[in-house]
């Protein structure tokens, strides 16, 4: 499979996309996603850090992977 680079323009607009799509989740969801997607955290970790139990971690993070992906997908997609 080949794939091709994006400008730097279609890159940002993406970037944009992901950022107002992280944004319009609930509080809770959105800190595990930008712990566990923009800060590289393991589920244990963001757990720690969002002062949860690992179980709610996990949950939260499905929840908002789940939910945007349409989403952000036909975001994404509107900006190229």
């Amino acid at each position: 499979m080949t794939y091709s680079r994006c400008s730097p323009v279609a890159a940002a607009e993406a970037a944009s996309a992901v950022r107002a799509a992280v944004s319009l989740l609930p509080d809770g969801q959105r800190r595990v996603v930008e712990l566990a997607c923009f800060g590289g955290l393991s589920y244990r970790e963001v757990a720690l850090a969002a002062g949860v139990p690992e179980g709610t971690a996990k949950s939260r993070l499905r929840l908002a992977l789940a939910e945007p992906e349409s989403a952000l997908g036909r975001q994404l997609l509107e900006s190229w």
